[in-house]
């Protein structure tokens, strides 16, 4: 995702019902190096069925793990680990 899309709706994304229907048992990933001073912007989406309610979620980070939590109205909170983040330093000797 890059930042001209953060003001489209659904920020700009397209084509989602025939990629759903086409990936739906395909898991995906993101490897992604972030340099210092860098930030890098992602777009999660989320699918839910015959749900009532708002739904919030974030990813967060406990320790070097990262956690995707959701909560879709009376359904109550899900969580997820979804990945870690490895700050090694690879300069240092």
């Amino acid at each position: 995702m890059t930042t001209d899309k953060l003001r489209l709706f659904s920020y700009g994304l397209t084509g989602m019902k025939s990629f759903v229907e086409t990936n739906w048992n395909n898991a995906t990933s993101l490897h992604k190096t972030i340099k210092p001073n860098e930030e890098h912007i992602f777009y999660i989406v989320g699918l839910a069925y015959k749900t009532e309610g708002p739904s919030r979620s974030a990813i967060f980070l406990k320790e070097k793990d990262l956690i995707y939590r959701t909560n879709m109205g009376p359904h109550g909170m899900l969580v997820i680990p979804c990945g870690k983040v490895d700050t090694a330093n690879k300069d240092a000797d």
